[in-house]
């Protein structure tokens, strides 16, 4: 009777859905977007907006005030990871000692660190499409997959435009910043959620802008990594690996931006088993995922 070692009881077996998770939604824009779940392809974000009229007291009723209902369409994409892992290849290495071929036996050593190092390459890629994904950029890389933020921003009409002509985000960090926050619309400015998504090196150059105008008057609030709270305000600025190098900032509040995917189905799949047939190891990550944002007047953009 052979050994059955189709099915590999261990890290991944044990943490399957709490691993998928952490892949989709764990990453740094991810974990601050409005997650919608139970998006299988594309569905709608359906919007109200409500202009109440506050009439003088009295007898009698007149009808007034308007509540419109909208909706914008959040499509998806499938997404998928196919990686073998030969334990073979591991025997002339430091690793080497922990390769078990026993009878009855298979185990990938160092199998945690494996699916640990996978998740987030993935969350690093799944990052950049959020923000600079194009259906028909034809790259043939993980940014063809869905239409990111930078792309449906574009394309939106209501956009604040903040760009301030002859300042870069670059060259003219705060100054740019500044005019981001003097152009978020009144109707959101008390939000608690505001929040400038910017590349990292942006946010590094604000940060240091912040110390060499020398402001005693304000501390810069740092709320987590690449977090800070703008003096004044009650907005987060956020440093994002997705817009690195781009030269590009968007605001707007975090429940205005949504990340749709599956989630409640059996969409999602982290598996790792070890392949009779093949010998090897192999994972298999597949998962759906798009954004959009509801109310495009409510985002501001400076794109130098």
């Amino acid at each position: 009777m052979a050994f059955d070692v189709s099915t590999v009881t261990g890290y991944v077996s044990a943490n399957e859905k709490k691993l998928i998770g952490k892949a989709v939604i764990g990453g740094k824009t991810a974990s601050l977007l409005n997650l919608q779940t139970g998006v299988k392809g594309s569905a709608y974000l359906n919007l109200l907006n409500s202009d109440p009229i506050l009439q003088a007291g009295g007898c009698g009723w007149t009808a007034s005030g308007t509540t419109t209902v909208t909706r914008r369409q959040i499509s998806t994409g499938s997404i998928k990871v196919n990686e073998p892992f030969c334990d073979k290849d591991l025997t002339s290495t430091f690793m080497q000692y922990g390769v078990k071929v026993a009878v009855g036996s298979k185990t990938l050593p160092f199998e945690e660190e494996f699916i640990g190092n996978n998740i987030a390459g993935i969350q690093k890629k799944f990052e950049e499409t959020i923000w600079m994904g194009d259906t028909t950029g034809a790259t043939g890389t993980h940014l063809d997959r869905f239409d990111g933020f930078v792309k449906i921003i574009g394309a939106a009409s209501g956009v604040v435009d903040a760009t301030v002509s002859g300042k870069t985000l670059s060259a003219n960090t705060k100054d740019a910043i500044d005019a981001i926050v003097a152009k978020i619309p009144d109707a959101i400015f008390d939000r608690q959620d505001l929040v400038i998504f910017v590349g990292t090196e942006i946010y590094r150059k604000y940060v240091k802008a912040i110390q060499d105008a020398n402001l005693f008057n304000f501390s810069l609030d740092l709320v987590g990594s690449m977090e800070c709270v703008i003096p004044g305000t009650s907005i987060k600025l956020v440093g994002v690996h997705g817009l690195a190098g781009k030269n590009k900032a968007y605001a707007s509040y975090a429940e205005n931006m949504f990340l749709g995917t599956d989630m409640e189905g059996d969409s999602e799949k982290f598996l790792f088993w070890y392949s009779e047939d093949n010998s090897e190891f192999r994972l298999k990550v597949e998962f759906n995922a798009g954004v959009q944002v509801a109310f495009p007047d409510f985002v501001v953009k400076y794109t130098a």
